[in-house]
């Protein structure tokens, strides 16, 4: 993926170490990866082996204003998450009223 190279390269990183990605087959990520780009698709998998998304401590979805099937599917999965985490809800509700956006 572009973005994660463009970023790698900013950062002054080797792609796949504390960038990488992960797309249908190819997964270019590692111990040390930090910031991890992926598809909708991807995350949807990732969210069926683990609901609270317990390996990310940010989740941020891009191209949302898109509004695919997959993209509304993630919104519902996040959104059923945060409301099991109360915090996460308070957090949520502040970026939203910044982002002037609902989940």
């Amino acid at each position: 993926m572009s973005v994660a190279k463009r970023v790698a390269e900013e950062i002054g990183c080797p792609l796949g170490q504390k960038v990488g990605y992960t797309v249908r087959f190819e997964d270019f990520t590692g111990p040390e990866t930090r910031i991890k780009y992926m598809t909708d698709g991807m995350l949807q998998r990732e969210c069926l082996a683990d609901p609270d998304f317990n390996q990310y401590s940010v989740i941020m979805l891009d191209e949302a204003h898109e509004r695919t099937v997959a993209t509304d599917v993630l919104f519902g999965l996040l959104k059923g998450m945060s409301m099991r985490y109360s915090d996460l809800t308070h957090h949520a509700d502040e970026i939203c009223r910044g982002y002037k956006a609902t989940l």
